[in-house]
């Protein structure tokens, strides 16, 4: 079975994830030595307020990291709890260089494709979009 967990100092049961999900703070510089820890895992950063991540152009500093260390295994996910946001995503998204995704149920098809198109690397299928057949 494949799972997630989020990151606690904690936890016992990181060992048997598949992935770590954890806040990402734009004041943490221990973030490399925290990938270089769980490097057989895949570390999910979890981005809480997309505007500050915009303002403060925080896909340099992980861009960098990732062209650092490119055999760490690390994406983005963007807590998306504003409409406005998105227009920002799409910005971010033009220049983060690593994987990343939106925290948001997809539930038509008009929605998946915008995403879709938008290079996300995953999205969460919900409601009828997830009974709907091709």
């Amino acid at each position: 079975m494949k799972y997630c967990l989020r990151y606690s100092n904690q936890s016992n049961r990181l060992q048997e994830a598949d992935e770590i999900s954890i806040i990402y703070d734009k004041q943490d510089t221990a973030l490399p030595t925290f990938l270089e820890k769980w490097k057989e895992k895949k570390i999910i950063l979890v981005v809480n307020n997309v505007k500050e991540f915009e303002i403060h152009q925080e896909w340099k500093k992980l861009n960098a990291i990732h062209d650092k260390y490119p055999e760490y295994d690390f994406e983005v996910c963007f807590n998306h709890k504003e409409v406005p946001a998105i227009v920002l995503i799409d910005d971010i998204a033009a220049n983060l260089q690593i994987p990343w995704f939106v925290q948001l149920p997809i539930t038509n098809w008009d929605a998946l494709h915008y995403f879709v198109d938008g290079g996300v690397s995953q999205v969460y299928v919900a409601e009828e979009l997830g009974f709907d057949s091709v």
